[in-house]
């Protein structure tokens, strides 16, 4: 062999060591998953069942519910001391995971406040301010005692940027920090085999006093300067096996950037795996193997009515733009799984956010159509998994 050669396969064996691990590890073929708590785990409205078979040939592998400690308190969440024994009434939980199970998908929990009155700092039933997080690890335990086997995948919190979530705005990452240390240490407690995922963070900040740029509070909760560098030395290293990202951005095509360098929308998910990379650098947040971690894209969708703070765009265009949102989100070799939030459209019922892609009757509308052969297409391909 010629020393050409030879020179050759040297750079290209280092150009491979220098791949970063985690892009190495990220699944080989992306999850498409569900959410519709309203439908799925509540039964408000729409039959279930049929539900379930509209998912199957969009090729859904996965569903999400959320574990709302509030509700699931039931009537003692409106208590201002703490009960002598806290109880959840897990019954609708425990049919949705086992509906979710017997049709062959795999469940997301994200166990989320708001808290009951006597957990949280204002002493008001579903108030946002300043949780307790050794009460919230306790409920967390309770949960994942409960689903173990069940359930493989957790993610601590929902949307923990978002005032209406977790308050005050300015001490959302220190909170925020407090929470995934103790819910995931509750976690790995009742269950080890189960996977953790960090931030459920929303994607943008209209106002600095609703939220908190989500790349912002990824600083803020690993003590990380603006250049990704350590800003404490007392702050350890965290630990999950993703990071759990909305990227909505409602007023535009996912080709296009929204605006704010720390926001981050399905067209900029490269800030999110960057920044994820820098962090693992730094030793401030990583996987259990030390890699930098990988992405679960937990919601997504554009409105189908007005209601919420957000643009609604033609059917036809929302068909192209959820379309091409999914198509994206594939290409991405650090994205583990892309969700669908909201399948039915119930008008009011559904609420101001709604994101709906079947009519109430079960007609689909041109989002659901457009999904469906997508994903047809790319199971067909070897991009996504197969609804079994």
């Amino acid at each position: 062999m010629s020393k050409s050669p030879r020179l050759l396969l040297a750079i290209l064996a280092l150009a491979a060591a220098l791949i970063p691990a985690a892009s190495a590890s990220a699944a080989p073929n992306m999850e498409v998953a569900v959410q519709d708590d309203a439908v799925l785990l509540q039964q408000r409205y729409f039959d279930r069942n049929q539900a379930y078979d509209l998912l199957r040939p969009m090729n859904a592998t996965r569903v999400r519910f959320n574990a709302i400690w509030v509700t699931m308190n039931g009537a003692q969440a409106s208590q201002k001391t703490r009960p002598a024994t806290p109880t959840y009434d897990f019954r609708a939980m425990d049919s949705a995971i086992a509906t979710a199970r017997a049709r062959g998908l795999k469940v997301l929990l994200t166990i989320t406040g708001p808290a009951p009155a006597w957990a949280n700092g204002k002493r008001q039933r579903g108030n946002p301010f300043r949780p307790n997080a050794k009460e919230y690890a306790k409920f967390v335990r309770a949960v994942v005692k409960r689903y173990k086997g069940q359930v493989d995948t957790y993610a601590l919190w929902n949307e923990p940027n978002h005032a209406a979530w977790l308050a005050p705005v300015k001490e959302q990452g220190k909170l925020y920090r407090e929470l995934f240390l103790a819910g995931s240490k509750a976690v790995r407690s009742a269950d080890k085999k189960a996977k953790v995922l960090i931030g459920e963070t929303a994607p943008f900040a209209r106002k600095k006093t609703t939220a908190t740029p989500p790349l912002q509070f990824l600083r803020d909760v690993t003590c990380a300067t603006p250049r990704y560098t350590r800003a404490k030395r007392t702050c350890k290293p965290l630990v999950a096996d993703g990071y759990a990202h909305h990227p909505y951005d409602f007023d535009r095509a996912p080709t296009k950037a929204i605006p704010g360098a720390d926001n981050v929308s399905i067209a900029t998910l490269g800030r999110l795996t960057t920044a994820l990379d820098k962090l693992k650098a730094a030793n401030l947040l990583k996987d259990r193997k030390g890699r930098a971690l990988n992405v679960w894209l937990t919601e997504y969708g554009y409105f189908a009515r007005k209601g919420a703070n957000g643009k609604v765009f033609s059917e036809s265009t929302r068909a192209k733009y959820l379309r091409q949102a999914f198509e994206i989100a594939q290409k991405n070799p650090r994205v583990v799984s892309m969700l669908q939030f909201l399948i039915v459209d119930k008008g009011d019922q559904t609420g101001p956010f709604n994101t709906a892609i079947v009519n109430d009757g079960g007609t689909p509308k041109a989002t659901y159509n457009a999904l469906v052969s997508w994903s047809r297409g790319a199971v067909a391909r070897g991009q996504i998994r197969a609804a079994r």
